[in-house]
């Protein structure tokens, strides 16, 4: 399982209404309400893929790209499976990244 969000650096734990995540299967959440759904990407062929690992948007060895856009009050997150952006962030707020694992493992690859 993972989960990769944002929260601002006030934020008590991630059900906190600032804090934006996108989970393992693809839900969106803004704290504790889920917003939807992150949308695959037309590439991705998920015949190619066991069932459980069609249900995630975060697939074995993936490179996960998280963008935050302060200003704009974006967060952006692009894997192998999707590329998709939660609009709503308060604007002109400082972040701090949320990476949430259980059974997986993480390697930081820095910024840029």
């Amino acid at each position: 399982m993972c989960i990769v969000g944002v929260a601002p650096p006030t934020a008590q734990s991630t059900s906190d209404d600032f804090c934006f995540q996108v989970a393992h299967a693809g839900t969106v959440y803004q704290g504790n309400r889920a917003l939807g759904r992150a949308p695959y990407l037309k590439s991705y062929d998920p015949d190619q893929d066991t069932m459980a690992d069609r249900r995630n948007v975060f697939a074995p060895g993936d490179t996960i790209h998280v963008t935050v856009d302060c200003d704009a009050g974006t967060l952006r997150i692009r894997t192998s499976r999707v590329d998709h952006t939660v609009p709503g962030l308060p604007a002109g707020r400082s972040w701090i990244v949320i990476v949430a694992l259980q059974d997986a493992s993480m390697e930081f690859a820095g910024y840029g």
